[in-house]
């Protein structure tokens, strides 16, 4: 009776761990997705995902509503490479920034992140990284983890 109850504990917990990998590997790999895409909006307004958001309208760097901050700070990138970027969007943005000009300021962005070194990169580490296993691997790993548990606790209730 008690090795019964006990596998079953051990199955549904393994089922909620591999959960729980599954919604903190999408989290992580969002934030990491996102870190390297440059947003734009209007001053006051809630911005996107992105790391840095431009004003759509001159390309000034936005105080973004709720997290603040008015500088353009790319993980990994060096103070001269944010200058750079910040540069060109005020310099593109002076008579407002059409489509063409967003994408220049994002393809900029994509250049210079394309050589930021592994370990400069950002990992967002939401508590449940397993070494090296962390964004979409620690996802499809829970997700196998959870199926396992899952099939587990089938199998047990249909054996009775």
């Amino acid at each position: 009776m008690v090795l019964r109850v006990l596998s079953v504990v051990l199955l549904v917990a393994l089922t909620a761990i591999g959960a729980a990998a599954v919604l903190a590997g999408v989290a992580e790999q969002h934030a990491a997705d996102t870190a390297y895409v440059a947003d734009f909006a209007r001053p006051g307004a809630e911005c996107g995902s992105g790391e840095v958001h431009f004003d759509e309208s001159d390309g000034v760097v936005l105080a973004c509503l709720p997290r603040g901050g008015s500088s353009v700070r790319f993980p990994g990138f060096s103070d001269a490479q944010n200058d750079d970027v910040e540069a060109l969007a005020k310099n593109l943005g002076a008579d407002s920034l059409s489509t063409v000009d967003r994408a220049r300021i994002q393809q900029r962005v994509d250049e210079i992140a394309a050589t930021v070194p592994e370990p400069a990169r950002p990992h967002y580490d939401e508590g449940m990284s397993l070494g090296p296993v962390w964004g979409a691997g620690l996802a499809w790993a829970g997700g196998a983890v959870a199926l396992l548990g899952g099939l587990g606790l089938y199998l047990r209730r249909r054996r009775g």
